[in-house]
């Protein structure tokens, strides 16, 4: 039997957890037969396959349901109900897959994707929808098994639209392999002729043309550098943002704060040939090579420079650790304070021993919220620790500014925010050691200016995107034929998933102005 073609129902190593297998109690099925007579039967139908298609109902427990439960109901012929799930959902028999390198790939398509999502999300931007359709890009790597290299790299895009940007992340295609794609360009390559065609031609819907703009990418430097075709981060001419060239300390380091910018038509024509590694197809569409591409707000500040700071501090050189009894202080306090944590932060505090298992979402409230207050009464009695503490402020009141989308894009507010970075970065040398200057800790002087462009940190970073990974981990039901079952399960979706309404909140407001402080 050719793979592609082979079934997902069967050895199936992967179930759901939100409790779907219980959905159909007595209580509920005896209220659904009251309502056969009063729903068609193809009503009845599609109502059933999406209830299977937005739990991810698993295919032998919707093959059951079909088969033992359902011919008990009342009318039952009248309803027409077929006995498999794969007919009930329409399931692909047939998946055409692209070969890329050491694995294979499938395209969803940028129109087709724009389409499904503005049916499922649009419905109230009739009138009001912008004649610009913008859009963010993101592509990663999501690792399936711990006992196998394989992996999936989803192309994912978002709207980035201010009427839209709250919808979340669709996928425009998926490569799978054991070992992230060989040769980029051909994992880009359909990506880049629809995306081409569309801003030539304009993308129509409900008699309307838009224009479509692909405004940015937000991916880490590993991604970055991969879809660029440059060095990766470790490299001596590595940063994407200014012709720094890095030394060694034990690693390449990039110590240089004020290096010439870089810019498009140097990119373009290879000034610095060695920041290349080849020729990006990306650069057939109409777009800067440089300021689209953003660094990464959860990669960088988040799991790089605040997770680096607190190892460094516990697990240092002994000159800079804190010492064991800090160490329990600020672990006691991050436990004292949990029960206080508002249901707003998606995760509540844990302790410094579990530093390791920290997500980017718990260093980045550690970083703005928890930190600066728990290590205020830790951080003292010795000109060391103030000193920590006090260079520590400088990133995050700098963060701070950068995340607020009422002060990140004002002149003054922006520029101070840079400064301060600087500045941090600059005594990172004299605190930890020209060592400790990475790749993550120099980009923090180019985190502003991106700002400028795409706005508060958090409207760019790839939260969102990381989020939908576990989406597509979700669709994958048994170890062969994974891509296979991905484009299935996506499909399905597209036919059966209803229109979802969107949640509006409100705007912060900050009223009295910072005035005194380093700079």
């Amino acid at each position: 039997m050719d793979p592609l073609e082979s079934s997902d129902d069967e050895c199936e190593l992967f179930s759901d957890d939100d409790g779907t297998k219980d959905a159909w109690c007595d209580d509920e099925l005896t209220t659904g037969i009251q309502l056969v007579d009063d729903v068609p039967a193809r009503g009845f139908k599609e109502k059933l396959a999406s209830w299977a298609v937005e739990y991810r109902v698993k295919q032998n427990a919707v093959d059951g349901l079909l088969n033992n439960v359902l011919p008990t109901m009342p009318d039952y012929d009248k309803l027409n109900i077929p006995k498999s799930c794969k007919t009930l959902l329409k399931t692909m028999k047939k998946t055409p897959l692209k070969e890329v390198e050491p694995g294979q790939y499938y395209h969803f398509g940028l129109a087709r994707r724009i389409q499904y999502m503005l049916d499922r999300y649009g419905g109230h931007l009739t009138e009001s929808l912008d004649e610009v359709l913008i859009f963010l890009i993101n592509a990663d790597g999501l690792p399936l098994a711990k006992a196998s290299g394989c992996q999936v790299w989803p192309i994912q895009c978002r709207f980035f639209n201010s009427l839209m940007e709250k919808w979340p992340p669709f996928l425009l295609g998926v490569y799978q392999g054991n070992s992230k794609p060989a040769n980029a360009n051909d994992y880009l390559e359909d990506f880049v002729n629809e995306a081409l065609q569309l801003q030539h031609d304009g993308f129509f819907y409900r008699g309307k043309v838009l224009k479509i703009v692909i405004f940015g990418f937000s991916c880490d430097a590993p991604a970055n550098a991969l879809m660029k075709a440059i060095k990766i981060h470790n490299g001596y001419e590595c940063c994407p943002k200014c012709v720094v060239h890095g030394k060694w300390a034990g690693r390449v380091v990039l110590l240089e704060t004020c290096s010439p910018l870089r810019n498009d038509k140097n990119f373009r024509n290879k000034t610095h040939d060695g920041h290349h590694t080849g020729t990006s197809i990306l650069e057939q569409l109409d777009i800067d090579m440089i300021s689209v591409f953003a660094i990464d707000y959860i990669h960088c500040v988040c799991l790089g420079v605040m997770r680096k700071l607190l190892w460094i501090w516990i697990r240092g050189p002994l000159a800079i650790r804190i010492g064991r009894q800090n160490i329990d202080l600020i672990s006691d306090a991050l436990m004292n304070i949990v029960d206080f944590i508002p249901s707003d932060f998606s995760r509540k505090p844990r302790s410094l021993a579990e530093l390791a298992r920290w997500k980017a979402t718990e260093l980045r409230q550690f970083l703005l919220y928890t930190g600066p207050a728990v290590l205020k009464n830790i951080f003292k009695g010795t000109k060391q620790l103030e000193d920590f503490y006090n260079h520590f402020m400088l990133l995050h009141t700098a963060i701070k500014i950068l995340s607020s989308p009422h002060l990140c894009q004002e002149t003054e507010y922006n520029k101070y925010a840079k400064d301060l970075l600087i500045l941090f970065v600059e005594q990172c040398k004299s605190l930890y050691g020209d060592s400790f200057i990475s790749y993550n800790f120099h980009c923090l002087i180019h985190l502003a200016d991106d700002v400028i462009r795409f706005g508060a940190l958090d409207r760019y970073s790839s939260f969102t995107f990381e989020n939908n990974m576990k989406t597509v981990k979700a669709m994958v039901r048994k170890h062969e034929c994974v891509l296979a079952q991905i484009v299935r399960r996506m499909c399905e979706q597209e036919t059966y998933l209803i229109h979802s309404n969107q949640m509006v909140t409100g705007k912060t407001l900050l009223k009295i102005k910072h005035t005194s402080g380093p700079i």
